[in-house]
């Protein structure tokens, strides 16, 4: 079940149950699923969405405070005995993954992650990055504190000149290739989760020395083929709440993630989401990115092109230049930064809220500078000084902003966006006795509701398509309670089901 936040005074639901697409083919343009960080405090299949608990998609205050200080005190140069030398020491940051991670971490030249960070001057020179994705190796084969991954990991570091001790952040992009055979959601999910934490308890072993661990979850698959390939949709857009469950765990302080050594022996670093990198195909989520079938290559629907590792790149440079838990290690000291500003138009308002930003950056030369931002919900843009930016979820956003100038000299700031939640929105949506689905949704005093649906096929749920399916439903003169509708046998295998509500009679 989606949760979508749409425009106008109505809220729409989705319920998802056996979309009929195409095996592996560019007409896979659209799932009708919505991004975990767009869905914020909706449902899918019963679970809540959001990158961090409770639909939010921003850390928790005590989870940031924590990321923060690692940051700017733990984060340090060292040699290769461990001990801290600015001078000559490193900071290393590795990826741990398969194929897809080492495409757009380091392997696919120029357009990589790692061949655009190194090209910027605003990098940290004490920063190396060491690419120990591995092609083939999922999730599985990193999980094993003895297995030829974490070997293969120390003759990397090795040939880049540096050694375990060294390593203090990671970027970390998994997969099981066994998810479409390993149960329907959450089942494949939850095992994904399970791995992804022991993995981070293995990297605690191999680099005494790790603090950060960030993780993203798939890109866009255009592919519902489970014969013939190893992460098709709906797996890989279910990775996500992989990611969200097991930095859940360490910030719910469950299943033994403990990084912080005042609360006993430290055996994992710190957690937090990355970008996040799935959209739904030619559907532009809350920041625009589209993924497209040009993206991935034809040959199997799921590993980047050229353009598609050009997308992740800017994803991944934009976080770890405008992130307050990375700009402290990833980007040089700056002793003339430039001048920024950065205006917000409106700043606060109801969700789905439409925000046009602006940056103003120059420096004493008047040298042009480059701009880029993260919304603190997964989102990013990319060299612009006028993103626009739809937030559908409420919450208090931390806009991070980085401009740098041809020298590398940087500046960075924050602006807060305020969201808040419709006067009326459907707050909960389950399946029950079988196929009936029941919503609710708090009631303004004195004022009728009348439900509305329609389905999902070729976007009727943004084509004012939606039918009454309910009679006026009163509500009770002050605002105390929930009101209910049952829709009776609607939980059907039709590609999609969306529901709003508008007031009576």
């Amino acid at each position: 079940m989606v949760k979508r936040f749409l425009s106008g005074a109505v809220v729409a639901v989705a319920l998802i149950s056996g979309l009929p697409l195409a095996y592996a083919d560019c007409t896979l343009t659209n799932t009708d699923r919505t991004p975990l960080n767009d869905l914020g405090p909706g449902l899918y299949e019963g679970f809540g969405g959001g990158l961090y608990p409770n639909g939010s998609n921003t850390r928790p205050a005590a989870h940031l405070a924590a990321g923060l200080n690692i940051a700017t005190n733990q984060v340090i140069p060292l040699d290769a005995n461990g001990n801290v030398n600015t001078n000559t020491g490193k900071i290393v940051m590795i990826s741990i993954g398969m194929s897809i991670t080492t495409y757009e971490f380091a392997s696919y030249g120029s357009f990589s992650f790692q061949a655009h960070a190194n090209a910027d001057p605003a990098k940290n020179p004490r920063l190396l990055f060491v690419d120990c994705a591995q092609s083939g190796m999922d999730a599985p084969q990193w999980t094993n504190v003895n297995a030829v991954t974490w070997a293969t990991n120390d003759v990397l570091l090795a040939a880049a000149g540096v050694n375990s001790n060294q390593v203090q952040v990671a970027w970390m992009k998994q997969l099981l290739s066994t998810a479409a055979t390993d149960g329907p959601f959450p089942i494949h999910a939850q095992h994904l989760q399970t791995q992804l934490e022991q993995i981070a308890r293995n990297a605690r072993i191999h680099y005494p020395n790790i603090h950060l661990l960030y993780i993203s979850c798939r890109s866009r698959a255009y592919t519902t083929d489970t014969n013939t390939t190893f992460s098709p949709e709906p797996y890989a857009y279910e990775s996500g709440w992989s990611t969200k469950w097991a930095v859940q765990d360490q910030i719910n302080g469950t299943n033994n993630l403990n990084y912080n050594p005042t609360n006993g022996p430290v055996v994992s670093p710190w957690l937090s989401w990355g970008p996040y990198l799935w959209a739904d195909g030619t559907t532009p989520r809350s920041d625009g990115l589209v993924w497209l079938c040009a993206d991935v290559l034809q040959t199997d629907f799921q590993h980047p092109s050229t353009s598609g590792v050009y997308k992740v790149a800017g994803e991944l440079l934009s976080f770890f230049k405008t992130d307050p838990t990375a700009t402290p290690w990833f980007l040089k000291p700056t002793l003339t930064p430039p001048t920024l500003s950065v205006t917000a138009t409106p700043s606060n308002g109801v969700a789905p809220l439409v925000v046009n930003f602006s940056a103003t950056a120059s420096n004493a030369l008047g040298i042009a500078t480059n701009v880029v931002w993260t919304f603190d919900d997964g989102d990013f843009a990319y060299e612009t000084r006028t993103p626009v930016k739809t937030f559908p979820a409420p919450g208090t956003y931390q806009v991070h902003v980085t401009a740098e100038d041809s020298a590398g000299n940087t500046a960075t700031t924050t602006t807060v966006i305020t969201v808040s939640a419709p006067a009326f929105a459907i707050t909960s949506i389950n399946v029950t006795n079988g196929n009936n689905v029941r919503i609710a949704w708090p009631t303004v005093g004195g004022s009728n509701y009348v439900v509305q649906a329609t389905d999902g096929t070729s976007g009727n749920y943004a084509t004012n398509n939606f039918v009454d399916i309910s009679t006026s439903i009163p509500a009770p003169p002050f605002a105390t309670s929930n009101t209910n509708y049952v829709d009776v046998a609607s939980a059907t295998n039709s590609p999609a089901r969306y529901y709003r509500l508008r007031f009576g009679p």
